[in-house]
C-alpha cells in the first residue's frame, strides 16, 4: 500500500525581504520556488500518495518524471511534506492553534545564525571584528523609534529624595482594584521616566561610543523594547493610543478615536483593568534584537528584558504612590493591529496598569 503523505501545517511564507519558507516543525527556513510548494500543498489538501504527487507536477509545470521526481524527494527531506504527524509535529501546531506564531517564529529565525558569543576579556578585540564586520554588511538598527504625529513633551521631573528602594521594594504588590479617579500628567511623568532610566541610559551609551566600539552591541538589553500606551484618564491628556519616546521624555498621539472604557479585552476580560487610568504595553522588535544577538537563545534573553522593564516601571510607579497591576495574557494579534505594529516583526509581550 502506497504511503499517503500530507501538507506541513507548520509552514510559514515570508516576502517581507526575499521569499522565505519558515518551518516551525523542524525550527528551519529554506529559500525555496514558493509557488512550485504552494501548489503541491493546496494538492494536498486531501492527502495523497507521492506517485500521484509527481504526476500532478509533471501535469502542472510541464516537467519530467526525472525533475518531479526529485523535487518531491527534496519536499520530503525537508519536511515539506510529511507521512505522519508526531507528537512534536501536534503539539507545535497546537501553538499555531493558539496563535503563538510569532514567538516561535523568531525562535527558529534566531537557531538559523551561526554567531560566536566570546565573553572574556581575552576575547574582546575578537568581539569588536565581529560587530565591526556586521556593521560593514548592513548599518545598525535605529536605537529609538520615531513618529510623525502630533508630540506631547512631559513635564519635568523632580526627584523623590524621601523614599528608599528598600521601602519601594516592601511596598510593591500587585494591585487589584483600582480607584475611578484621573492621575496627574506629572504622575505619570514621572513613572515613565524612572521606569525606563535604565533602558534610556544604555541606549544613549552605545549609540554614542559604538562607532570606537562596536563590541557595545553585545549590552543589548532593552535594545527592541518601546512602549505603548492606552491612556483612559490622565489630567491633561486627551484619551486614546499613544508611544513614549525614551529619547526626548515625550508622547507620540497614534490614535484617539477609540474607545477606552474596555481595555480588559486586550488581555481576556481580566476585571483587574478596571479605572486604570493608563495601561503601559511593552513591546519587542525581533529584527532589532537579533541584529545583536545573534543566538537560538535570544528570544529567552528578550523575555527576560522585557520582564526586567516591567519590573523597573512597577518600582518606579510604587515608588510615587500609584499602583499596578500586571499580565503577559494579551492578544497578541489584536494589539498588533491596535498599536499598527509588522506582523512577525513586533509584538506586544507584557502589559503594566496603572492607576489610584
Amino acid at each position: 500500500m502506497d504511503t499517503i503523505y500530507y501538507k506541513n501545517e507548520l509552514l510559514y511564507a515570508t516576502f517581507l525581504d526575499n521569499p522565505l519558507l519558515i518551518n516551525l516543525h523542524n525550527n528551519k527556513k529554506y529559500e525555496a520556488s514558493i509557488d512550485v510548494v504552494f501548489s503541491v500543498l493546496n494538492f494536498l489538501e486531501t492527502p495523497n500518495s507521492i506517485e500521484n504527487v509527481v504526476v500532478y507536477l509533471q501535469e502542472e509545470f510541464q516537467l519530467s518524471e526525472e525533475m518531479s521526481n526529485e523535487l518531491v524527494k527534496k519536499l520530503v527531506e525537508n519536511d515539506l511534506i510529511i507521512s505522519q504527524k508526531s507528537d512534536v509535529y501536534n503539539k507545535k501546531l497546537l501553538w499555531k492553534e493558539m496563535d503563538w506564531e510569532p514567538s516561535i517564529i523568531h525562535y527558529t529565525e534566531s537557531r538559523n545564525i551561526n554567531f560566536e558569543d566570546v565573553g572574556g576579556e581575552e576575547d574582546y578585540s575578537k568581539k569588536q571584528k565581529e560587530y565591526q564586520s556586521f556593521l560593514e554588511i548592513s548599518s545598525s538598527p535605529e536605537f529609538y523609534k520615531n513618529y510623525n504625529t502630533k508630540y506631547i513633551k512631559l513635564p519635568q521631573i523632580k526627584n523623590k529624595m524621601d523614599v528608599s528602594i528598600s521601602e519601594v521594594l516592601l511596598n510593591r504588590k500587585t494591585s487589584r482594584v483600582f480607584k475611578d479617579e484621573p492621575l496627574s500628567i506629572e504622575d505619570l511623568s514621572y513613572i515613565l521616566y524612572y521606569g525606563t532610566f535604565q533602558a534610556r541610559e544604555i541606549r544613549k551609551y552605545v549609540s554614542s561610543n559604538f562607532e570606537q566600539d562596536p563590541a557595545l552591541f553585545t549590552n543589548s538589553l532593552f535594545s527592541s523594547n518601546e512602549l505603548y500606551l492606552i491612556i483612559s484618564n490622565v489630567r491633561g491628556l486627551e484619551k486614546g493610543v499613544y508611544h513614549y519616546d525614551m529619547k526626548s521624555h515625550g508622547l507620540h498621539q497614534l490614535k484617539t478615536n477609540i474607545d477606552t472604557s474596555d481595555i480588559g479585552y486586550y488581555c481576556y476580560g481580566q476585571p483587574e483593568m478596571k479605572n486604570a487610568a493608563v495601561v503601559l504595553f511593552i513591546s519587542a522588535e525581533y529584527e532589532k534584537y537579533m541584529w545583536r544577538y545573534r543566538h537560538e537563545r535570544a528570544y529567552r534573553n528578550l523575555l527576560m528584558d522585557v520582564s526586567q522593564l516591567a519590573q523597573s516601571i512597577i518600582l518606579a510607579t510604587t515608588s510615587n504612590g500609584k499602583k499596578s497591576f500586571l499580565t503577559p495574557a494579551l492578544r497578541d494579534t489584536e494589539l498588533v493591529n491596535l498599536f499598527d505594529l509588522i506582523p512577525l516583526k513586533e509584538d506586544i509581550r507584557y502589559l503594566v496598569a496603572i492607576g489610584e
